[in-house]
């Protein structure tokens, strides 16, 4: 109990708008059966923030005119039929909070929406405390709060658990890698391309380009993405290559992300991409045409907006 945001934020990443109806009409159906539990706005809010080019609650709304249980969800949200003083109170996330999960080895110290509820002075005092770690248990649970924020103090420390050998044991050096997004240093940069030329593993190490790309990458990229079939892992790859050209912006994007594209079955990220593809004015005729058609309704909406613009309407 208190821990649904997990199941919550897994269907949110997978599924992304589609899943949050989904949420959506499951909490709706619960209403029907307790008329006193309600629900607040916080997951609908944190996913619009992180979702700013899709009008949320207006979605929202248009599947609540056909389905009672969305409708009593959006009613809920919009005006929680308790005051103020009633309502019950999600856990506040501090430094004492997640120290404490943190070191009874709790599982996700915490949850990767909340990460903003930390000050900078809970987010410097986790810091301190995960120099002194030495259980590698404990120092995965710190660079799992790391790779949502800035790690305050110099990387360094971070990167030397990135080098460390890989263990499917636990997600240690995954998250250090993620946790190093943030910085720019010709050390990661020599590191992520050390790693990406010969890894079978890829995904864990990707993330440590978002902030060290430079011209001409995306051929080690697309190479990459050509290497693999698997839909898991491909589905793997895909989250640091939408962080990758989201935070930079290049024509460059044009041959890995239509190699990825070509084999990705998650209509979310398929969106994701022809944005990117879209802004860097790289987005070809054929994609174009095949948008019409796509079984994602944001990435019909795309092409109807694309469309619209070129016609000058």
């Amino acid at each position: 109990e208190g821990s649904e945001w997990c199941g919550e934020d897994a269907i949110l990443e997978l599924d992304g708008l589609e899943g949050l109806k989904y949420i959506a009409e499951i909490r709706g159906k619960g209403f029907e059966k307790n008329p006193d539990d309600w629900e607040d706005s916080f997951l609908v809010d944190s996913f619009q923030e992180k979702n700013p080019t899709i009008k949320v609650y207006r979605e929202l709304k248009k599947s609540a005119k056909g389905n009672l249980f969305i409708r009593k969800y959006v009613e809920s949200i919009e005006k929680p039929p308790w005051p103020q003083s009633k309502r019950r109170k999600r856990p506040k996330y501090n430094y004492s909070k997640v120290h404490e999960n943190i070191q009874n080895k709790k599982i996700v110290p915490i949850p990767p929406l909340w990460v903003k509820d930390l000050s900078k002075n809970d987010i410097k005092k986790l810091a301190k405390d995960f120099l002194k770690e030495l259980d590698p248990e404990k120092q995965e649970k710190y660079l799992r709060v790391f790779k949502e924020t800035e790690y305050p103090y110099n990387y360094g420390p971070i990167l030397e658990i990135a080098k460390k050998p890989n263990s499917r044991k636990n997600r240690r050096v995954e998250y250090a890698c993620e946790a190093l997004q943030y910085f720019k240093g010709t050390d990661i940069r020599h590191f992520a391309l050390e790693k990406l030329n010969k890894t079978n593993i890829p995904a864990d190490y990707l993330a440590l380009l978002i902030g060290n790309y430079r011209k001409g990458d995306w051929k080690l990229l697309r190479s990459i993405a050509a290497k693999y079939k698997d839909e898991n892992i491909i589905h793997s790859l895909v989250w640091s290559y939408v962080d990758i050209y989201k935070t930079n912006n290049t024509k460059e994007c044009k041959r890995p992300l239509e190699t990825i594209y070509g084999k990705l079955n998650c209509g979310q990220h398929r969106f994701k991409i022809l944005e990117i593809l879209h802004k860097n004015g790289v987005l070809s005729k054929k994609i174009l045409k095949e948008m019409e058609y796509d079984s994602y309704d944001q990435v019909r909406e795309l092409h109807g907006q694309i469309i619209e613009k070129r016609s000058g309407r």
